[in-house]
């Protein structure tokens, strides 16, 4: 075998097993993107405001109301498009994750965490309703150290999903708390 023939095999090799890996990594799902990059996987993702408008975060769980056999209708974006996007207003984005557990949930909050959130001066809530209450209680209870580092304000939570639980009062209570939140990291430390 010449020369030249050993460096064409070589290279003809040597593609084979990159062309293997690569499908082997697409048909298996071991590819590096994560179920959460797909905006399917978002009830809600940004509600299209940029992170420089918005004055915090909301990481919202909706509760299983929305859901017939574990899939998410056409419908429950609405809902959530109505009941928690459209009350708090253009100064927030929204973060509601479609999920089926515990699991989920937390792996849609590392996505949101690492994609979207702008570190520690950022502030986000937990909103959580029915079953997504009952989840982010889960999270922040095993988590809350470490979220709150990175800028977990607080939480409000109700367990009742007969109706949708975001009031005139509830957004005027989460807007005092950031606000207080804000005027602490901006003029509070300033001593």
């Amino acid at each position: 075998m010449s020369q030249f023939q050993m460096k064409r095999f070589f290279v003809s090799f040597t593609l084979q097993v990159m062309a293997a890996a690569i499908g082997c990594a697409v048909l298996s799902g071991c590819s590096s993107q994560g179920v959460y990059d797909e905006t399917d996987s978002w009830l809600e993702c940004e509600n299209a405001r940029p992170h420089y408008f918005a004055a915090y975060d909301i990481f919202y769980l909706a509760p299983r109301r929305y859901t017939g056999h574990g899939e998410f209708p056409y419908e429950a974006y609405a809902q959530v498009r109505h009941e928690v996007v459209t009350p708090f207003g253009v100064h927030t984005r929204v973060f509601a994750p479609i999920y089926r557990d515990v699991e989920d949930a937390s792996q849609a909050l590392d996505h949101y965490l690492a994609r979207y959130h702008d570190g520690k001066d950022r502030p986000f809530i937990f909103l959580g309703e029915g079953e997504g209450a009952a989840t982010l209680v889960d999270l922040e209870r095993k988590r809350g150290k470490k979220l709150r580092k990175k800028g977990l304000v607080g939480g409000w939570y109700s367990h009742d999903t007969a109706c949708g639980f975001v009031s005139e009062a509830l957004v005027a209570d989460v807007n005092e708390v950031i606000a207080g939140v804000l005027y602490e990291r901006s003029w509070g430390r300033r001593e």
